[in-house]
């Protein structure tokens, strides 16, 4: 057994005045032990216990009471839930790492070549275009690229800009897997970045609620990680249902009636969420939900193109 010291008068944590058990200014138990095994078990089971729990209940209320987790959070009730950004950030990671590794099973394009009668580079046979290039007038490699435009004329060589730009059309065909990899990869942060957005457009739409912007990107946070949470559902469901010994037809109907009830569930969740929060009638939530469901979209869009054209330059 752990021996027992007199108790404290100042808290070995903080240095603080101690009056009872426990202290005033940091919370740490006021009681003079030595460090024992005991002691480190219980140490880690407490805050195991306390960090579930804790979890459990934030992730119970956001699910079954929308709107009601960033009221109570707003009114000063914060250590029994786990912080908005926390939980946003934690959904957030397990989200993408789910989604890229679902997402990076990408055909390669099917390319053959055939060769110049008239120099002998290959070409590319394959059909399309790639940001205004046609990708079978493109040579299979960037090497080829370049040793045929060294054996143009100055005057009629690509300009920087144009040589550029195929290089990387070049790239992208050869390897689609590295860029979606990279697009991936840069989307989490764009999605961080538009919560200010989506929290100023409430701010804009709520404009006459007195409402602090903070309170607006709370419920931000929260919306955004029911959106994370619910997609993680789907994914570990649609997971579960490929591992059963049915046929694939039956597992692609399921799976296409879980993504659309799960998108249906987050239109209904976001609805009630914002008459809950914002306390106005069905009519006026319903007119302000399709102005920010229209304006968000539209800035999701837009950042989609940013960094899909950061992407395509960077890669």
């Amino acid at each position: 057994m752990p021996k027992q010291l007199p108790r404290l008068d100042k808290c070995l944590n903080c240095g603080e005045s101690v009056h009872g058990s426990y202290c005033s200014s940091c919370g740490q138990e006021a009681e003079n032990r030595t460090v024992s095994v005991r002691l480190l078990i219980g140490d880690f089971v407490s805050e195991v216990w306390g960090y579930d729990s804790k979890l459990f209940r934030t992730l119970r209320q956001l699910i079954q009471r929308p709107g009601q987790l960033t009221i109570a959070y707003n009114a000063g009730k914060r250590s029994s839930y786990l912080a908005p950004l926390k939980m946003f950030l934690v959904l957030n990671v397990l989200f993408f790492l789910l989604f890229a590794r679902g997402s990076l099973d990408v055909e390669q394009p099917v390319v053959t070549s055939t060769t110049s009668p008239a120099n002998g580079t290959s070409r590319r046979t394959t059909k399309g275009r790639a940001f205004g290039v046609s990708i079978s007038e493109l040579p299979k490699t960037q090497e080829e690229y370049i040793r045929d435009q060294n054996a143009l004329s100055r005057a009629k060589r690509d300009d920087l800009a144009t040589s550029f730009l195929k290089r990387q059309v070049i790239k992208l065909s050869r390897d689609p897997e590295a860029f979606l990899h990279a697009f991936l990869e840069n989307v989490p942060a764009v999605m961080f970045v538009l919560l200010p957005v989506f929290a100023f457009l409430l701010k804009l739409i709520y404009i006459r609620s007195g409402r602090l912007y903070a309170e607006h990107l709370i419920f931000a946070l929260h919306t955004h990680s029911f959106v994370y949470l619910v997609q993680i559902l789907l994914h570990t469901a649609t997971a579960a249902l490929e591992k059963l010994p049915i046929r694939m037809g039956v597992i692609e109907t399921l799976g296409g009636l879980s993504v659309f009830g799960g998108i249906l569930w987050t239109i209904a969740y976001l609805y009630k969420a914002m008459r809950k929060m914002y306390g106005q009638g069905r009519l006026k939530t319903l007119a302000k939900f399709c102005l920010l469901g229209f304006g968000y979209f539209f800035a999701l869009v837009l950042s989609m193109v940013v960094v899909a054209a950061y992407t395509f330059v960077r890669f």
